[in-house]
């Protein structure tokens, strides 16, 4: 009764019809648990400073574990913004999750804070208070592989690649024998990356976390010993609008309203506000349920080659079997476009279990 609820909520609300996205979206949830497949078991990599689409891919992940999709098994930060863990922490503790493991880049990095998280924190029920109380985020990722099953965990990855740059750098230890790479290797079924462009991006601003720390990602796309599934920013993110489902949310229970609000207030770049661009959970759709989905073009025969600066081209190699990317949306365009909308949509509006 409570999905009926929902769906008609979201209809009456964007004015369009969509049950064919509902019912894509219903048939999946019951076809797991009618085969009882396990949960796709996720680690969560955000920067959370600069945009808020990161806010809502966390989200849906947590609607996405409501259903029996994915188990969390951890939020890693890979931006320095103190405030950054914290506003993680008070997502996890709307959606029921209070204890979910937190892990925060140490030291030196990235920090492009918009503000918008320093509210959450301070507004909403959290315990983490700043990154210096997170676990190392290294530290939590080797333990987290380590006592995971061989290739059965997938990183979505929304923001920088400082983490993981730094994962694979990383020695053995009394967590693990395997050093960085070999226990990525050992462990990690897909790493869904979120950034470039299709077919490049060789133009300043672009390229969003791939520029920010042009660096990691270039050691990464050259070190990472697995599969990469590129989950391209383009233009078809910004055509996916889903700032909108957050208008009506009470902004004083939902946090991630909350967020969305204030993150309007302090954004003097982002095109079409409070409309935005999905990004960020196109990213987790993706690394959810596939790069092979009924909604986006992908392609396989080939690599990204990333510059010092993060600047990137794709190149054709059918020798390169480790690396594909997501660059578009099927045809019809404009249906994928308002299915996949919607589809997302329903999640949005998904109340937490704990309510």
């Amino acid at each position: 009764m409570g999905r009926i609820i929902l769906t008609i909520a979201l209809a009456f609300f964007i004015g369009i019809g969509s049950q064919t996205a509902h019912n894509s979206l219903n048939n999946r949830t019951a076809q797991n648990l009618i085969k009882k497949h396990e949960p796709l078991k996720v680690i969560f990599d955000t920067d959370m400073d600069s945009d808020v689409d990161d806010v809502g891919a966390l989200a849906i992940l947590h609607a996405m574990m409501d259903n029996g999709d994915v188990e969390i098994l951890a939020v890693m930060i890979s931006s320095t913004a103190p405030k950054a863990a914290a506003c993680a922490d008070a997502i996890n503790t709307y959606y029921g999750r209070p204890d979910l493991p937190i892990g925060a880049k140490k030291g030196d990095g990235v920090n492009r804070n918009n503000g918008y998280v320093d509210r959450v924190a301070s507004k909403f029920p959290q315990d983490i208070g700043s990154g210096e109380n997170a676990h190392d985020a290294v530290k939590l990722y080797r333990k987290i592989l380590a006592e995971n099953d061989d290739n059965n965990v997938v990183i979505i990855s929304v923001g920088y690649l400082t983490n993981l740059e730094d994962l694979l750098k990383s020695q053995k230890d009394d967590i693990s024998e395997l050093c960085g790479s070999d226990l990525v290797k050992k462990k990690v079924k897909d790493f869904v990356c979120i950034g470039g462009k299709w077919p490049e991006d060789m133009t300043e601003g672009g390229g969003g976390n791939f520029e920010t720390d042009g660096q990691a990602i270039k050691y990464v796309n050259k070190h990472w010993p697995g599969m990469i599934s590129y989950c391209v920013e383009d233009r078809y993110m910004w055509d996916i609008k889903t700032g909108r489902f957050y208008l009506n949310e009470d902004v004083n229970i939902n946090p991630v309203a909350y967020a969305y609000q204030e993150f309007f207030k302090r954004c003097d770049w982002c095109e079409n506000k409070p409309d935005h661009h999905s990004a960020d959970l196109i990213g987790v759709y993706v690394g959810v349920y596939g790069i092979d989905n009924q909604y986006t073009k992908y392609e396989t025969n080939g690599y990204y080659k990333i510059y010092d600066n993060g600047f990137c081209q794709w190149k054709y190699d059918s020798n390169k079997p480790l690396r594909r990317a997501t660059y578009g949306l099927k045809e019809p365009y404009r249906e994928s476009v308002k299915s996949l909308t919607n589809e997302i949509g329903v999640l949005i509006l998904q109340k937490p279990r704990a309510f």
